[in-house]
């Protein structure tokens, strides 16, 4: 009986795939950010996947096949098993058939050649029979001339023998017809038995040919599976190199982002290390971060002014005093805006925005201080100065 282990090894061997494939090795303990150093080791230390993956290809590819050949010898021996034991029982089938009609035509022949011993024997009684009564007749014809006298006590001697005999001719006679009508019973289950017997010749030619056949189809069928599961596992075998594939530009990229990463760090330690860079880079993050709060102040006093025109289209229209003061605008909140007192309010713009934009205006900067102030310009700045 063949086992299943190279099935099972398969299986096995797929899980790890898989797994790996998923959920790759995690490292045993994480890099920590104030040791670059030692993350820079432990990633260039790491194994390979590739190497990895190839031998999980090739561990995948000698299951299968494997597999594919205990697949053939398993249908293969099924098959012959199934057809030994169907040819075993009808080679005993006809067996015991034949040794039946065997039997049974030796009985009819034994039985034949005992009729023909019995009409043998009864041929000779019946010529010792005539040769008798030829005998008497002639005896009675030699004791007629001479003897006249006792002539008619010969007479009814001789017709009373005669009447004997001719009733024993006559029974002879119908046993002869009797054991010849046997004989042609017995020549005519012959026949039929001999018809029987071309009958199973037949059955049985025609029995081996549709086992041929059969097994014929079986081994064509079991070829056209192996093939089925050669194509498949070549199938499995290149989706498995475009997914290996895959995962190498996967790593290519994360080995280019880590690069990145890693000249992104090395820019910001030399930052960190040169206080003249530290410190403008300080001073520009000081200025971006007052400009957004401007921009902020300004964008709700914009949407604070549409608000309360939306809600009051017809509101009044006063013009503020020339003496309105700085204190007096900081006293004006965004709750007094949505209530419809925007319009008693400055129109003249506070000194900390004309200040800030004053500033901005000096320094260049645009609307989109973020954009321009973003990490990556920030540290080529510093570098380039």
């Amino acid at each position: 009986m063949i086992s299943n282990s190279p099935s099972n090894d398969s299986k096995s061997s797929d899980n790890e795939f898989w797994n790996s494939f998923e959920n790759p090795e995690p490292s045993q303990k994480p890099p920590k950010a104030s040791k670059p150093k030692e993350t820079f080791k432990y990633l260039s230390l790491r194994p390979s996947e590739k190497e990895r993956y190839e031998k999980t290809i090739a561990i995948i590819r000698d299951s299968k096949e494997e597999e594919m050949r205990s697949l053939q010898i398993k249908v293969e021996n099924q098959t012959k098993k199934q057809l030994l034991s169907s040819i075993n029982e009808l080679k005993q089938s006809f067996q015991k058939e034949a040794i039946r009609l065997q039997d049974t035509y030796a009985g009819s022949r034994s039985a034949l050649q005992k009729k023909d011993h019995e009409i043998l024997s009864l041929i000779t009684t019946i010529t010792d029979q005539a040769y008798i009564i030829t005998k008497m007749r002639l005896s009675y014809e030699n004791s007629k001339k001479t003897k006249k006298p006792s002539k008619l006590k010969s007479d009814s001697e001789l017709n009373s023998n005669i009447k004997s005999l001719t009733l024993q001719i006559q029974v002879l006679k119908q046993v002869c017809e009797q054991y010849k009508q046997d004989v042609d019973n017995y020549k005519a289950l012959n026949i039929k038995l001999l018809e029987e017997n071309n009958e199973l010749q037949n059955m049985y030619n025609k029995a081996s040919n549709d086992l041929i056949f059969f097994t014929k189809e079986q081994q064509i069928k079991a070829k056209k599976e192996k093939d089925e599961i050669i194509a498949e596992f070549n199938k499995y075998k290149i989706e498995t190199g475009k997914e290996v594939e895959v995962r190498e530009l996967v790593n290519n990229r994360q080995m280019q982002i880590i690069l990145s990463l890693q000249k992104e760090l090395k820019d910001a330690k030399m930052i960190i290390n040169t206080p003249r860079i530290r410190y403008k880079i300080l001073e520009r993050l000081k200025d971006m971060h007052e400009v957004n709060e401007d921009q902020e102040l300004g964008q709700r006093m914009k949407k604070a002014k549409t608000d309360s025109m939306h809600k009051y289209p017809q509101g009044l229209k006063t013009k503020a005093p020339n003496n309105y003061s700085y204190k007096d605008y900081q006293n004006f909140s965004s709750d007094d805006s949505r209530k419809g007192l925007f319009a008693l309010r400055a129109v003249s713009i506070s000194p900390r925005l004309e200040k800030s934009n004053n500033r901005s205006s000096k320094l260049g900067y645009t609307n989109d201080s973020r954009q321009k102030f973003s990490k990556n310009s920030v540290l080529l700045n510093s570098a380039d100065e």
